[in-house]
């Protein structure tokens, strides 16, 4: 059963709106809540829904020219909220690819960027575990997948992304 972190105050917001992306409204995500929104932010039933609007979010941005983790993360973290250089240099460094690769929409690399986003979002306590990442996965529309699927692309990436995991558990 996916965990729902909803009304917590002693949590972040991107996890207490069970959204680690920190998504705002504008599409219809499936697994909103009635209120659909928390300050500012989507705010789904639990953390799986939260994860699956990412990992389709960020599918999207690849497939559409958005697939370098700059051109990503400027877009995700626009200058004018965030740091965006550093959340830049955070989430290259932690997927260990330069910040101008071209990556695929593979599920490795949808993970890892994943991972790496909630932590820089919410803090490296709330790492995504693997777990909550598969049911993210599997919530997913089955024609997505088979483009993800599609996209082949580093399976290395998955691996770094449970490295980012289980250092942030150990550390």
């Amino acid at each position: 059963m996916a965990r729902t972190f909803l009304g917590r105050r002693d949590v972040p917001l991107g996890i207490r709106n069970n959204n680690p992306g920190n998504l705002r409204p504008g599409d219809k995500w499936q697994g909103r809540t009635e209120a659909g929104q928390a300050g500012g932010f989507v705010q789904f039933q639990n953390m799986a829904w939260g994860i699956r609007a990412m990992l389709i979010d960020l599918s999207n941005k690849i497939r559409k020219g958005r697939n370098t983790v700059r051109r990503i993360i400027s877009a995700w973290a626009p200058p004018t909220e965030n740091n965006t250089d550093a959340y830049i240099r955070f989430v290259a460094r932690s997927m260990g690819v330069d910040a101008d690769a071209a990556l695929t929409a593979s599920k490795g690399t949808l993970f890892a960027l994943a991972s790496a986003i909630a932590i820089k979002e919410n803090g490296k306590k709330w790492a995504l575990p693997s777990e909550e990442l598969e049911a993210g996965w599997n919530l997913m529309p089955s024609r997505t997948k088979k483009v993800v699927a599609a996209a082949g692309g580093s399976a290395a990436l998955f691996f770094i992304g449970l490295g980012i995991y289980f250092y942030t558990r150990m550390s």
